[in-house]
């Protein structure tokens, strides 16, 4: 069984063996906070009020996430539990052409015009290349 707010969001489900998990979301409609049918709560917090993308996810022990996002909505960087941040390049057309990681290690990504990616080079200078059939 469903339940749902006034802006017809599920806020809570229950399931057949009478568990029960649950969301909640702030005014603007975001996700804040879910708590599993095992009563784990995830908690997601928003830096910008105009964005929907979350800049922080804290879970049930309490270890946090955080990201931070481009105006189009791309990952920049997301630093793990660990404090450990990978940072995220694109191109003009929105395409991912770097991965940066805290360790030092990147990757880099070319692609065709049109939009596939041809090649991929890791930190060592190894470069994995993809071809694409006309069918």
């Amino acid at each position: 069984r469903y339940g749902y707010n006034s802006q017809r969001q599920v806020t809570s489900v229950t399931y057949p063996d009478g568990l029960r998990s649950s969301r909640e979301y702030d005014e603007r409609g975001r996700l804040t906070a879910e708590t599993s049918r095992s009563g784990e709560t995830t908690r997601y917090s928003y830096d910008d009020p105009a964005s929907e993308l979350p800049t922080g996810i804290q879970d049930a022990t309490g270890s946090t996430k955080q990201m931070a996002w481009s105006r189009y909505g791309q990952l920049l960087a997301f630093t793990d539990c660990s404090g450990y941040t990978t940072r995220y390049e694109y191109d003009r057309y929105g395409q991912q052409i770097a991965v940066h990681r805290e360790e030092g290690i990147s990757t880099y990504s070319s692609y065709n015009p049109r939009g596939q990616m041809v090649s991929q080079k890791d930190a060592q200078g190894r470069e994995t290349r993809y071809e694409y059939s006309a069918a």
